[in-house]
């Protein structure tokens, strides 16, 4: 059975940890906790007070990816409509 390391450091709401894939990073407080891992994917878990039953949901890194591609294009279609209301107002002005 090969070995494994992990070694974590907590500061405040902060949690770091060092594994063998690399860094992560958790934040959270309470019940609550979001967690960044080494490999780009994202973990929100809520504990219930029931020892061994918790509420969880992952996103995996191309999940990640395209919620990031999509926040930017829908960013980019309201700056994009913005510009040409803009662009037509000043138009108005003009004439």
């Amino acid at each position: 059975m090969p070995f494994r390391f992990r070694r974590s450091k907590k500061i405040g709401p902060f949690r770091f940890t060092m594994s063998g894939s690399g860094l992560s990073a958790s934040v959270g407080s309470g019940p609550f906790r979001y967690t960044f891992n080494s490999n780009g994917g994202r973990t929100r878990t809520m504990r219930t007070g029931i020892p061994g039953l918790r509420y969880e949901e992952r996103d995996t890194p191309n999940q990640v990816r395209k919620k990031k591609a999509a926040r930017k294009a829908r960013k980019l279609e309201q700056n994009t409509s913005a510009q040409a209301e803009f662009n037509e107002i000043s138009r108005q002005y003009r004439d």
